[in-house]
């Protein structure tokens, strides 16, 4: 900020120099005239013309700068919003996993333990079978003898 200061009364005394050297008196012609004006007013009038739209030129660039960072907020603003809508809906999809995974796991245990029961079932039908057979034999040795 200091270095914009020097350079702008650098600049300043540059221009008064200038306008001291030039004391003349100039003929400026019109349109629809002339008049006679010190050198000196026209430098400083042009100088400060020039001034004030750098000036202009300033605040405009800043008006559309402050425009685009408003607009960029909303998007920002308007981005996280739908950041934590994902979130949100990410965390429902997990729970929404996470129940058909618990699910599975159960319906899997279920089946396992339903696949003991048949095997033992199973085992049970055949020692019945066997008994059977060997009732049948037995009763028929008896028979036989």
């Amino acid at each position: 900020m200091q270095w914009n200061i020097i350079l702008v009364l650098a600049f300043a005394l540059v221009i008064a120099a200038f306008a001291i050297v030039n004391m003349d008196t100039v003929t400026i012609n019109y349109l629809f005239g002339e008049a006679s004006v010190p050198l000196i007013l026209i430098i400083i009038g042009f100088t400060l013309a020039g001034a004030l739209m750098i000036v202009f030129f300033n605040i405009a660039n800043q008006v559309a700068s402050y425009r685009k960072i408003k607009a960029l907020r909303n998007e920002i603003v308007e981005l996280q919003n739908q950041l934590d809508q994902y979130e949100l809906d990410l965390q429902a999809k997990s729970n929404q996993l996470l129940d058909v995974q618990n699910e599975n796991s159960q319906f899997t245990k279920d089946l396992k333990e339903d696949n003991q029961e048949l095997i033992y079932t199973d085992i049970d039908i055949d020692d019945s079978d066997k008994f059977e057979n060997n009732t049948n034999i037995s009763d028929g040795e008896h028979m036989q003898k």
